[in-house]
Protein backbone atom coordinates (compact mmCIF):
# COMPACT_ATOMS: atom_id res chain seq x y z
CA UNK A 1 0.00 0.00 0.00
CA UNK A 2 1.20 3.44 -0.77
CA UNK A 3 1.78 5.83 2.11
CA UNK A 4 -0.08 9.08 2.50
CA UNK A 5 1.91 12.27 2.80
CA UNK A 6 1.30 15.98 2.70
CA UNK A 7 2.55 15.98 -0.89
CA UNK A 8 2.30 13.42 -3.66
CA UNK A 9 -0.95 11.45 -3.50
CA UNK A 10 -2.83 14.37 -2.01
CA UNK A 11 -1.79 16.60 -4.91
CA UNK A 12 -2.85 13.99 -7.47
CA UNK A 13 -6.23 13.24 -5.87
CA UNK A 14 -7.25 16.46 -4.05
CA UNK A 15 -11.03 15.88 -4.19
CA UNK A 16 -10.84 12.28 -3.01
CA UNK A 17 -8.43 13.11 -0.19
CA UNK A 18 -10.44 16.13 0.95
CA UNK A 19 -13.64 14.08 0.96
CA UNK A 20 -11.98 11.28 2.95
CA UNK A 21 -10.54 13.79 5.41
CA UNK A 22 -13.94 15.43 5.93
CA UNK A 23 -15.64 12.08 6.44
CA UNK A 24 -12.95 10.93 8.87
CA UNK A 25 -13.08 14.25 10.75
CA UNK A 26 -16.86 13.92 11.18
CA UNK A 27 -16.47 10.34 12.37
CA UNK A 28 -13.92 11.46 14.96
CA UNK A 29 -16.30 14.18 16.16
CA UNK A 30 -19.09 11.65 16.83
CA UNK A 31 -19.48 11.65 20.63
CA UNK A 32 -19.12 7.88 21.27
CA UNK A 33 -15.91 7.89 19.23
CA UNK A 34 -14.61 11.02 20.97
CA UNK A 35 -15.28 9.40 24.35
CA UNK A 36 -13.48 6.18 23.42
CA UNK A 37 -10.51 8.02 21.92
CA UNK A 38 -10.24 10.07 25.10
CA UNK A 39 -10.23 6.89 27.22
CA UNK A 40 -7.55 5.27 25.04
CA UNK A 41 -5.41 8.41 25.06
CA UNK A 42 -5.65 8.66 28.85
CA UNK A 43 -4.71 5.00 29.24
CA UNK A 44 -1.66 5.42 26.98
CA UNK A 45 -0.61 8.58 28.77
CA UNK A 46 -1.07 7.29 32.30
CA UNK A 47 -0.61 3.53 32.19
CA UNK A 48 1.79 2.59 29.43
CA UNK A 49 4.75 0.64 30.83
CA UNK A 50 7.94 2.47 31.68
CA UNK A 51 10.02 0.67 29.07
CA UNK A 52 12.11 2.12 26.24
CA UNK A 53 10.11 3.35 23.26
CA UNK A 54 11.23 4.03 19.70
CA UNK A 55 9.32 6.42 17.47
CA UNK A 56 9.89 6.41 13.70
CA UNK A 57 7.94 9.20 12.02
CA UNK A 58 7.94 11.95 9.43
CA UNK A 59 7.18 15.60 8.96
CA UNK A 60 5.23 14.71 5.80
CA UNK A 61 2.71 12.36 7.45
CA UNK A 62 -0.82 13.75 7.12
CA UNK A 63 -2.44 10.88 9.03
CA UNK A 64 -0.43 11.34 12.22
CA UNK A 65 1.04 14.84 12.46
CA UNK A 66 4.64 14.90 13.65
CA UNK A 67 3.72 17.42 16.35
CA UNK A 68 1.31 14.88 17.89
CA UNK A 69 4.10 12.29 18.05
CA UNK A 70 6.54 14.81 19.50
CA UNK A 71 4.01 15.87 22.16
CA UNK A 72 3.49 12.22 23.13
CA UNK A 73 7.25 11.60 23.27
CA UNK A 74 7.64 14.60 25.59
CA UNK A 75 4.85 13.30 27.82
CA UNK A 76 6.46 9.86 27.96
CA UNK A 77 9.88 11.35 28.75
CA UNK A 78 8.34 13.36 31.62
CA UNK A 79 6.95 10.05 32.97
CA UNK A 80 10.48 8.62 32.96
CA UNK A 81 10.11 6.54 29.79
CA UNK A 82 13.38 6.26 27.83
CA UNK A 83 12.46 7.66 24.41
CA UNK A 84 14.40 7.37 21.16
CA UNK A 85 13.24 8.70 17.83
CA UNK A 86 14.03 9.23 14.19
CA UNK A 87 12.18 11.89 12.26
CA UNK A 88 12.41 11.98 8.49
CA UNK A 89 11.48 15.11 6.59
CA UNK A 90 10.45 13.54 3.31
CA UNK A 91 8.74 10.21 3.91
CA UNK A 92 5.01 9.64 4.01
CA UNK A 93 2.96 7.53 6.44
CA UNK A 94 4.61 4.13 7.11
CA UNK A 95 6.96 4.47 4.13
CA UNK A 96 10.22 5.12 5.98
CA UNK A 97 11.62 1.62 5.42
CA UNK A 98 10.81 1.75 1.72
CA UNK A 99 12.77 4.97 1.22
CA UNK A 100 15.56 4.42 3.79
CA UNK A 101 15.87 0.64 4.29
CA UNK A 102 19.46 0.64 5.60
CA UNK A 103 18.97 3.56 7.99
CA UNK A 104 15.62 2.19 9.21
CA UNK A 105 17.00 -1.33 9.74
CA UNK A 106 20.06 -0.03 11.57
CA UNK A 107 17.96 2.12 13.91
CA UNK A 108 15.57 -0.73 14.75
CA UNK A 109 18.36 -3.29 15.14
CA UNK A 110 20.34 -0.96 17.41
CA UNK A 111 17.25 -0.25 19.53
CA UNK A 112 16.42 -3.94 19.92
CA UNK A 113 20.05 -4.83 20.69
CA UNK A 114 20.24 -2.12 23.39
CA UNK A 115 16.91 -3.28 24.78
CA UNK A 116 18.13 -6.86 24.91
CA UNK A 117 21.30 -5.78 26.75
CA UNK A 118 19.46 -3.44 29.14
CA UNK A 119 18.37 -4.01 32.71
CA UNK A 120 14.86 -4.96 31.56
CA UNK A 121 16.13 -7.81 29.37
CA UNK A 122 15.14 -10.42 32.01
CA UNK A 123 11.55 -9.37 31.36
CA UNK A 124 11.81 -10.07 27.66
CA UNK A 125 10.44 -13.42 26.65
CA UNK A 126 9.48 -14.40 30.18
CA UNK A 127 5.92 -15.65 30.25
CA UNK A 128 3.77 -13.34 32.33
CA UNK A 129 6.25 -10.46 32.45
CA UNK A 130 4.27 -8.21 30.13
CA UNK A 131 1.07 -8.98 32.00
CA UNK A 132 2.83 -8.05 35.26
CA UNK A 133 3.90 -4.72 33.80
CA UNK A 134 0.32 -4.00 32.74
CA UNK A 135 -1.37 -5.26 35.91
CA UNK A 136 -1.76 -1.71 37.22
CA UNK A 137 -4.44 -1.13 34.59
CA UNK A 138 -6.84 -3.20 36.67
CA UNK A 139 -8.18 -5.02 33.63
CA UNK A 140 -8.01 -8.62 32.55
CA UNK A 141 -5.56 -8.42 29.65
CA UNK A 142 -4.86 -11.38 27.43
CA UNK A 143 -1.80 -10.97 25.27
CA UNK A 144 -0.68 -13.30 22.47
CA UNK A 145 2.22 -15.60 23.28
CA UNK A 146 5.49 -15.08 21.40
CA UNK A 147 4.42 -11.83 19.68
CA UNK A 148 7.83 -11.54 18.01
Amino acid sequence: AMGVGSEGFENRQPITVKLAQQLFRRYLEWQPIKNRLSEVKQAWEEHSPIVPQLFLYSQQDVLIPSQDIENFMQLQARRGVPVQHQKWEDTVHVEHYRKYPLQYSTIVETFVRRLHNSSISPLLGVEGATEALLADLGEDITLPRNPL
